[in-house]
């Protein structure tokens, strides 16, 4: 069959309006969580006023919480420093998976979730059902792509609107004779 035409990535919707290090006039406050947290952690509230710009709130809030304590080792300040750091690849992002560059671009009550080096972003999970529409394009022109929470352990999420009919039906074909019943669950 004729190879799948991969499509290109979509270019992504948040623009960065602001230098990190910019700090709103009036002051942002936001919630801080580790990656993919949901709603049954606190998290760590932090204002634009104290940090002086989004790397340092990064690093000053990334050694709060639990996880990234766990991530480092019980007591190993070094490595929980370097983790911690920017500089190293630790970001933050919105729930719906925005990476987040300045707090100029971030609204007053926004969570943030901050990612570790070395680390993917995880969506956050809040209940069974709950829907996230994340900043990427869908290849379907008028819908959304959208995320549905299923489990959290493991964590299952129900993807809609992010391939088209016609790509799962080029998918089908090219995979024909590897495609097979399933022999387990009701068929």
């Amino acid at each position: 069959g004729a190879p799948l035409a991969v499509p290109e990535a979509p270019e992504p919707r948040l623009v960065v309006h602001h230098e990190q290090d910019e700090v709103p006039d009036v002051p942002v406050c936001v919630r801080v969580f580790f990656n993919g947290a949901g709603h049954t952690t606190k998290g760590v509230p932090a204002c634009s006023d104290e940090w002086g710009g989004l790397d340092n709130l990064i690093r000053g809030v990334c050694p709060q919480l639990h996880d990234m304590q766990e991530i480092a080792g019980e007591g190993n300040n070094a490595t929980l420093a370097q983790i911690c750091d920017p500089g190293n690849g630790a970001r933050a992002y919105t729930a719906e998976g925005t990476r987040v560059f300045s707090l100029m671009d971030v609204p007053d009550g926004e969570r943030l979730y901050l990612t570790p080096q070395g680390v993917h972003f995880v969506y956050p999970f809040f209940d069974t059902g709950n829907e996230i529409f994340p900043d990427v394009t869908s290849p379907i022109p008028g819908k959304p792509i959208k995320l549905t929470q299923l489990s959290q352990s493991p964590r299952v999420f129900q993807i809609d609107n992010f391939i088209t009919d016609e790509e799962i039906d080029a998918i089908l074909e090219h995979n024909s004779n590897l495609v097979k019943r399933s022999e387990v669950g009701f068929s």
